[in-house]
């Protein structure tokens, strides 16, 4: 009991000392920004609303949006808040592994170094280090109370155990839904640690039936993640998350699914070049090394299967490892990310293992092969922590996470949030080169062209800046807050009769548009009293001018127009 105590603490003490730089981050530009709209109601009638009924990013999350509600409501917008809610779920989910672990196996030191390396693990930086990963976090806290549930109603049958699982497991779909392999994790669960299945003398394999009878008795679980995997594939659907087969044909998703395999391999043992974003190619760049990694994927598969009568836990840790990815390997491809770190988040306990219980097993017996394989662990678990630390860094805010990005794996993505976050620190000469990269590379996006229209309007190159903003407004050509700010910029640059014609689309888009914006119908209406006052169409600039006193009493240009107006009418 006291060895146990002290590796809990040391466990713990590894978080803290891995994410203490938390304390002085900020939200990114990277998702954050919905999430800060989407509270803005807080804990009231419509941020329960926001909970129950919204999508957001691609997702309908619940237990994560309450989470975070909570959050809002104890830290208001102060960013180190939530992540200090990220670092103490991800601390009590290393516990809870730790202690399930020690238990279900009678090893605590293995227990510890599983632990340790999903508590440590640069790969889990991203998941802990940003606000909007919170599901990830809370799926991974809800599917270790799923396991330690599940461990305990095995051991001790009870339906009150049985029931308390499912709402684990509920809760765990709630928060993010690739936990749908949950279920399957439990099963690998109870053929090895718990040594509940009855497994092949001759393979060590679970038998057919006694997979069949546990796969049966989790039908709620099943029921649950199947209907999570509807309503997930129809929302993402819906908000054009999914990627047209067109765009990307299923041959070119299946390599990348190999190769992001090869790649999370990798990154476990040797965990460099991590960045927030990899582009995803549009086709199979190196065929023949794709095919030799699937291969070698399969022979490692058959092989670990074939070794499971003498170390179940290779092939249990494998298995969870694979099988926790699939919903995340671009099969069904969402997004234009070709794999995440945050994607191992739950996936690397599986490895891990199946890679620190084998060892433990063979070194069992041999006390000088036992004290290496603890000085190596302990060195391994060190480099860990030290690299998760520096990557930790890189989440301090958006230029350091786009520079990082860029730097490592460059792309339209990475360029353009790179421009951004130059222009929001004050270096807009600096953004200039990458937010052109950026527009070079999507040819098709409109917001590229936005963020140098502003630049150059701020610096007074207003030709430079309406030659943009009419870019974006052909790129984007239904949107009616583009036109709006193009009408702007043609009035700051003396040229009202070309404003004309793009205030009449936008009228039409506007009146196509419903409820838009106030802030919006503003911008439209004073621009368009500006115009009509400059072609001397007075009962249109008094019309317009009343309608923007209508949405802001205080406004300066409806009050000075009409005066104007009135001027007129007594000369």
């Amino acid at each position: 009991m006291r060895t146990t105590s002290l590796l809990a603490a040391l466990l713990l003490a590894g978080v803290v000392a891995v994410f203490a730089p938390l304390r002085e981050h900020a939200f990114v530009d990277y998702d954050d920004p919905v999430w800060q709209v989407k509270l803005t109601p807080g804990l009231s009638r419509d941020g329960l609303r926001v909970v129950c009924c919204d999508e957001i990013v691609g997702n309908w999350i619940p237990a994560t949006a309450l989470s975070m509600l909570v959050s809002r409501a104890v830290h208001g917008d102060h960013a180190p808040g939530f992540l200090l809610g990220n670092v103490l779920i991800h601390a009590a989910t290393a516990g809870l592994l730790f202690l399930l672990l020690a238990r279900t196996t009678g090893s605590p030191w293995p227990a510890f170094f599983v632990a340790a390396v999903f508590a440590w693990h640069p790969l889990h930086v991203e998941s802990v280090a940003w606000v909007s990963q919170r599901k990830d976090v809370l799926c991974g806290f809800f599917s270790a109370l799923a396991l330690w549930l599940h461990a305990r109603d095995v051991q001790q049958p009870s339906r009150g155990r049985r029931a308390a699982t499912t709402v684990a497991v509920a809760l765990a779909l709630l928060a993010k839904p690739t936990a749908v392999t949950l279920p399957f994790v439990l099963v690998l669960f109870e053929w090895w640690p718990l040594r509940r299945l009855a497994c092949s003398p001759r393979t060590g394999l679970p038998s057919a039936r006694a997979l069949a009878g546990s796969l049966a008795a989790k039908w709620p679980m099943l029921a649950l993640s199947a209907a999570a995997s509807f309503v997930t594939y129809r929302v993402q659907a819906s908000t054009g998350a999914v990627a047209a087969s067109d765009a990307l044909p299923f041959p070119v998703r299946a390599a990348n699914a190999v190769d992001a395999l090869r790649a999370y391999l990798v990154d476990f043992v040797w965990p460099q070049g991590l960045a927030a974003f990899y582009p995803h190619p549009t086709s199979i760049e190196a065929p023949a090394a794709t095919l030799v990694t699937a291969l070698a994927l399969a022979a490692w598969t058959a092989g670990v299967l074939g070794l499971a009568r003498r170390v179940p836990a290779a092939a249990v840790g494998w298995l969870w490892f694979v099988g926790t990815l699939v919903p995340v390997l671009g099969l069904v491809q969402v997004g234009l990310q070709a794999r995440a770190d945050r994607y191992t988040y739950w996936p690397l306990v599986g490895l891990a293992l199946g890679v620190v219980y084998p060892l433990a097993t063979l070194a069992a017996r041999r006390p000088v092969a036992q004290r290496v394989l603890a000085a190596a662990g302990l060195a391994a678990l060190l480099a860990l922590g030290v690299a998760a630390r520096a990557q930790v860094h890189t989440w301090r805010d958006s230029l350091s996470l786009y520079t990082r990005a860029q730097a490592v794996a460059p792309s339209a993505f990475a360029s353009l949030g790179l421009g951004r976050a130059l222009r929001r620190a004050n270096r807009g000469a600096e953004a200039v080169a990458p937010l052109g990269q950026a527009a070079a590379l999507r040819p098709r996006d409109a917001t590229p062209h936005l963020e140098l229209a502003e630049h150059f309007a701020a610096t007074g190159e207003l030709d430079v800046a309406i030659a943009h903003q009419s870019e974006a407004v052909q790129r984007a050509p239904d949107d009616p807050r583009y036109a709006v700010r193009l009408a702007q910029l043609l009035l700051q640059a003396g040229r009202p009769a070309d404003a004309r014609p793009v205030l009449a689309r936008a009228a039409q888009l506007l009146a196509h548009a419903g409820a838009a914006p106030v802030a919006l119908r503003v911008a439209f209406e004073q621009a368009s009293a500006r115009v009509a006052l400059f072609e001397g169409d007075d009962d249109a600039a008094r019309r317009h001018a009343e309608a923007l006193l209508a949405l802001d009493p205080d406004n300066a240009v409806a009050r000075g127009v009409l005066t104007r107006l009135e001027g007129r009418v007594s000369n």
